[in-house]
């Protein structure tokens, strides 16, 4: 299989995880991993398996760019972490997502500094 196209089957895959049923989705989960996660959120189970997809086609990300990443992620982040203080500000227009009981809540930070729930 040439390059392209195996990225275009790659691109596929990724691109129709969305609009797979969730039986779907486990059973390709299944597939992938050796333990289905504790919570069955549709957007978690969707980006993990994109991830694994994209691993198994491309190999994973070196070891240097991983660290780097980890590393950003922990200077940059606002959620308490030993040492670092107790608060957490998230910027407005911030969208925390959660699917709980087959129903998806999200919460959106208005630029007061509010949340919103569900609109």
């Amino acid at each position: 299989m040439t390059d392209t196209a195996m990225n275009d089957s790659i691109s596929a895959q990724v691109a129709a995880l969305p609009g797979m049923p969730m039986k779907d989705l486990w059973a390709l989960w299944d597939a992938h991993f050796p333990r289905r996660p504790a919570h069955t959120n549709r957007h978690y189970v969707e980006s993990r398996l994109a991830y694994r997809l994209q691993e198994q086609a491309y190999g994973p990300l070196p070891a240097g760019v991983r660290r780097y990443l980890v590393e950003r992620g922990a200077q940059f982040s606002k959620i308490h972490q030993p040492g670092r203080g107790t608060e957490c500000h998230l910027m407005p227009g911030t969208v925390l997502v959660r699917e709980w009981d087959e129903r998806e809540y999200r919460v959106t930070v208005t630029a007061d500094g509010l949340y919103e729930l569900n609109g």
